[in-house]
């Protein structure tokens, strides 16, 4: 695992994002069940078409949710340290060795585990918040995400962190599944291979 220490969002992390599969994408590549995404094959021509244009279709993509993300994020960071007596350190990009694919989580925790925040709006936090209190793990939407970045992190835990300003923030520890990971770790190569595949259709026009 490498870390590439460069500001997430800069000119620097588009860069080394630009063409390869991502812990934000991991959902197309698979479900939330373990089982093969159907996205794969329009998940391979947009990473061939990043590659070819050298940064990603979304680079300028904002919306209220991303905007807010943004905002809150550092004072969510600052929150969990205090209220766990922990320090975090940034990350800019996570990559495998051979850089084929990577993750950007939000923080480290330790040399062991990950921070992924999430600053939702009120109607979102309580959804989360009544499925974990139900289910008592992640909502599955999540799950893709997480299991990515432990993936390439190769680290031992994830917590995911529901900070609210108006109602109490939460977290949730999230383990690595094997299964998860072997059937990642085959798409994978497969979305690699195809966005290759369609790359070199793209050169020779």
């Amino acid at each position: 695992m490498l870390i590439h220490d460069v500001k997430q969002n800069s000119e620097e992390w588009f860069g080394l994002k630009a063409g390869k599969p991502s812990a934000s994408g991991a959902s197309r590549l698979v479900t939330p069940t373990g089982k093969p995404s159907e996205g794969l094959e329009a998940y391979a021509q947009e990473l061939a078409t990043d590659l070819y244009r050298g940064k990603p279709k979304g680079k300028n993509f904002r919306n209220e949710h991303t905007d807010r993300g943004h905002e809150l994020e550092p004072i969510a960071a600052d929150d969990y340290e205090f209220v766990y007596s922990t320090k975090l350190r940034t990350v800019g990009f996570m990559t495998d060795d051979d850089e084929r694919y990577g993750a950007s989580p939000d923080r480290l925790i330790g040399r062991s585990g990950m921070l992924e925040i999430k600053c939702l709006d009120e109607k979102a936090y309580l959804a989360a918040l009544v499925y974990y209190t139900e289910n008592r793990k992640a909502p599955p939407d999540r799950i893709a995400q997480n299991q990515m970045q432990l993936f390439t992190g190769e680290k031992k835990f994830v917590y995911l962190y529901y900070y609210s300003q108006t109602l109490p923030s939460f977290r949730i520890k999230v383990l690595p599944i094997k299964t998860y990971f072997e059937m990642l770790e085959c798409q994978l190569d497969d979305v690699i291979k195809r966005r290759d595949e369609i790359l070199i259709m793209l050169r020779s026009l």
